[in-house]
Formats: C-alpha cells, structure tokens, sequence
C-alpha cells in the first residue's frame, strides 16, 4: 500500500501510518466504521497499521479457507505480513502467513502502563518510545523472529469481548 494511504495520514519514514496523540481519538476514529468485507460493524474491529482499513478480529463472519480475516489482509496488505492496533483492547496484533502473537499497546497512561481492555478509564497516549521499538522490529524483518518466540498458546483468534459493566 501507499504510505499514508489510510485516514490517519502519511507516514514520513515510518512503515505505520500516523496514529493519533491520543487512544481516545483512535477509538472513536474507528469503533463505529463497518468492515469492508462483511458490512458489518465488529465486534472486535482491529484497525491495519499499514493501510486503515478495519477488520473484523476472531470472528466467523469474514473467515475464508480456514483463514481469519487479518490473515487474509496481511496476505493482500503487507505481503503476507502485518500489524493491528485491536480497537476496544489497545493491544497490539502482529501477523505473519498463518502466525500471530500480541505485541501489547502502543498506548499507555501517564505512569506508563497498559489499560487493556480499557478497563481502567485513564487517558491513552501515544507511547513513541514502543512505536519506535516496533517499527524498528519491521524495518529489521524481526517480525518472524519475534513470532517464533512468543507463539500463543491457541491456534485461532480468539473473540476477545469487554467485559460487560454494571
């Protein structure tokens, strides 16, 4: 794809589209635009790193071959290879061929740590030193070592849902 292809801009020298300052601002970017292949709104949509386009993440509705539909988009995306911020989870998914692991967020509070699953309800920012740290791992093709390394335990997607609040 053509660098900044996506609505979040250009790229400069990054392989990644532009992201947002703020989580806020990715969420309520794309929690509510519908998948290109199913039509529908996901239940867990994850948003390409590379292009923008949103998918739909563990779900049956886009599955082709066996394939989850981000397998299916990193083939005609990123060669084969891609990356996905998960929208309602912060987590970072990385894929290459049939492989996934989770690289955690790219979005962390003002101590620094995670707020997956947004559980926690602390302002999101941009965390440049972990954007560096993974576009250096994809400039440098560590993408398939990094996988190796931290396969998971469970051969598909998971649906991974917030849970419901009172």
């Amino acid at each position: 794809p053509a660098c900044g292809g996506g609505p979040l801009g250009g790229c400069g020298t990054s392989p990644f589209l532009e992201l947002p300052p703020s989580y806020s601002q990715l969420y309520n970017m794309y929690i509510h635009r519908r998948c290109s292949v199913c039509g529908t709104c996901p239940k867990q949509p994850a948003v390409c790193l590379l292009c923008g386009a949103i998918v739909c993440t563990g779900g049956q509705c886009c599955r082709s071959g066996g394939d989850d539909e981000v397998v299916q988009h990193a083939a005609s995306c990123g060669h084969g290879a891609c990356a996905f911020v998960v929208v309602r989870t912060t987590t970072t998914l990385l894929v290459i061929g049939r492989q996934h692991c989770w690289w955690g967020s790219l979005y962390l509070d003002v101590h620094g740590e995670e707020d997956r699953n947004l559980s926690r309800g602390r302002p999101l920012l941009l965390a440049l030193g972990r954007l560096r740290e993974l576009q250096q791992v994809w400039r440098s093709n560590g993408l398939r070592e990094l996988l190796y390394n931290n396969q998971p335990p469970f051969p598909r997607l998971p649906l991974m849902l917030m849970p419901a609040r009172d």
